[in-house]
C-alpha cells in the first residue's frame, strides 16, 4: 500500500469506529434495551416464550461486539501508531507491509468460540484463536448490531401497540358490555374478556406471542361479541316486525271466516266449508315465534336467526295465502255488489231514454231487481237477468222510442 492508500484506510477506519461507537452507546440508552438487559439500573426482566427464543440471542450478540470492538481498535491504533511512528528511509518498506497486514490481513486474532461456522476453515482454532481480516469481523459485527437492534425495536414496538390496542379492546369491551343489556353476548364476551387477560398475563415477558395472540384470540372474539349483538339486535326487530305479521294475518283469517259466513248467508251455494278455517295458521306460527323467543338468548344468534328466517318464509307464505283466500271469500259479495250497480245504471240511462217505463223493460229491471236483492242471491241467475235486460234496452225499438219521447219533449 502507498502513504496516501494507508492514510485514506486509516481515516475510514477511525470514521467508522466513531460510528460504531456511537451506535453501540445509542443501543445501550434506548430504555428497551435496557429493561431487557438489566443495564442502565432497570431490572432485567425474565423472558419468556416466542420473545425470548427470538431476543435473547441477539442481545448475547452485543457482549460480543463491544469486545470484538475493542480488539478492532487495537489493530487500528497499532496500524496508526506504526503510521506515526514510520522513519523517512531505514524500515520503510517493512513498516509499510507491517501497516498494510494489519489494515487487510488477518490481523485481529478472536477465541475460537467467537466465530461462527461460516467464517471457520478445516485448520482453524488449532491454537485456541481464529484470525480474521477487519472488514471481515466488521461485517459480522455489523450483523449482529442489525440483529440486536431489530430485536430492541421488534420488543419495543410490540409493547407500544400493545399498550394502544389494549386500550381499544378495553374500550370496546365495555361498550359491548353496555350495549348487552339482557345479557345475551355474555358468553362471547366473557369469552373475549378471559382472552384478553390471559394476553395480559404475557405482555412483560413475551410480548411477541402476546401481539399475535391479541391479533388471532382477542380482537376476533370481540368481533364476533359484536357481531353476535348486532344479530341480537336484527332478531329483536325481525321479531317485533314479525309480531305485527302475525297480527295482520289473524286479522286476514278473522275476515275470511267472516266472508266466507256471510257467502253462506248472502250468496247461493257460496261460502266454504264452515271447517275449512278451523285450523288457523296463527294459531301454530304464534307457537312457533314464542318458541323462537324462549331460546333467543340461550343458543347463538346465527342459530336463532336460521330458524327465524325459517319461520318468516313460514309466515309470509300462509299471509300471500289467507289474502288469496279472503280475495276468493269477498269476490262473489263483490260480484252481486258490482251487478246491483250495472243494473242502476241502466235503469238510469232508460230514464233518460224516456222507456223505464216500457213493460217489457220494467218487467226484465223487476225480475233481476228481485234476484238480486234475494237472500240468498242466485249469482248466475241474477247476471243472466242484468244481461237481458242490458240486451233489451239496446234494442233498436226502444231507440226509436227513445227519438220519440225526445221530439215531444221539444214540441
Amino acid at each position: 500500500m502507498t502513504f496516501e492508500e494507508i492514510d485514506r484506510g486509516l481515516a475510514s477506519w477511525n470514521q467508522r469506529l466513531a460510528a460504531i461507537a456511537d451506535n453501540l452507546l445509542q443501543l445501550q440508552s434506548d430504555p428497551t434495551y435496557q429493561v431487557l438487559t438489566g443495564t442502565g439500573g432497570a431490572t432485567p426482566l425474565q423472558l419468556t416464550g416466542e420473545t425470548a427464543k427470538r431476543v435473547l440471542p441477539a442481545l448475547k450478540a452485543i457482549e460480543t461486539i463491544f469486545h470484538q470492538f475493542s480488539l478492532l481498535q487495537s489493530v487500528i491504533d497499532r496500524a496508526a501508531q506504526l503510521r506515526k511512528d514510520l522513519r523517512p528511509v531505514f524500515g520503510r518498506d517493512q513498516t509499510l507491509r507491517e501497516i498494510e497486514a494489519l489494515l487487510v490481513g488477518a490481523s485481529v486474532q478472536l477465541p475460537a468460540d467467537a466465530v461462527s461456522l461460516k467464517d471457520r476453515t478445516l485448520l482453524s482454532g488449532a491454537r485456541g484463536t481464529l484470525s480474521v481480516q477487519p472488514e471481515q469481523l466488521l461485517a459480522g459485527m455489523a450483523k449482529a448490531f442489525g440483529e440486536a437492534r431489530d430485536a430492541v425495536l421488534l420488543v419495543s414496538g410490540a409493547w407500544d401497540e400493545l399498550a394502544r390496542e389494549f386500550d381499544a379492546a378495553e374500550t370496546q369491551l365495555r361498550g359491548l358490555r353496555a350495549l348487552d343489556a339482557n345479557g345475551e353476548a355474555s358468553r362471547v364476551l366473557d369469552q373475549a374478556e378471559r382472552a384478553l387477560a390471559t394476553v395480559k398475563e404475557q405482555v412483560q415477558n413475551d410480548p411477541i406471542a402476546a401481539r399475535e395472540a391479541l391479533k388471532t384470540q382477542v380482537l376476533p372474539a370481540l368481533a364476533e361479541a359484536a357481531r353476535e349483538l348486532e344479530t341480537r339486535r336484527r332478531l329483536q326487530r325481525q321479531m317485533a316486525a314479525a309480531r305485527t305479521t302475525l297480527e295482520r294475518l289473524r286479522q286476514t283469517e278473522s275476515d275470511l271466516q267472516a266472508a266466507a259466513a256471510a257467502n253462506r248467508d248472502k250468496i247461493l251455494g257460496g261460502g266454504s266449508d264452515p271447517n275449512a278455517f278451523a285450523a288457523a295458521q296463527s294459531a301454530s306460527l304464534a307457537a312457533w315465534l314464542e318458541r323462537l323467543e324462549a331460546r333467543n338468548g340461550q343458543e347463538r344468534a346465527t342459530t336463532i336467526a336460521r330458524g327465524l328466517d325459517n319461520f318468516e318464509k313460514a309466515l309470509n307464505q300462509a299471509v300471500e295465502a289467507s289474502v288469496q283466500a279472503l280475495q276468493r271469500e269477498r269476490a262473489p259479495l263483490e260480484t252481486r255488489s258490482e251487478l246491483r250497480g250495472r243494473l242502476d245504471a241502466l235503469k238510469a240511462k232508460a230514464r233518460v231514454y224516456g222507456v223505464a217505463e216500457d213493460a217489457a223493460l220494467a218487467g226484465l229491471a223487476g225480475q233481476a231487481e228481485e234476484l238480486l236483492y234475494a237472500r240468498p242471491t242466485d249469482l248466475a241467475r241474477s247476471a243472466a237477468a242484468v244481461e237481458a235486460y242490458e240486451r233489451k234496452l239496446a234494442m233498436p225499438a226502444g231507440s226509436k222510442q227513445h227519438e220519440s219521447g225526445s221530439s215531444e219533449e221539444r214540441r
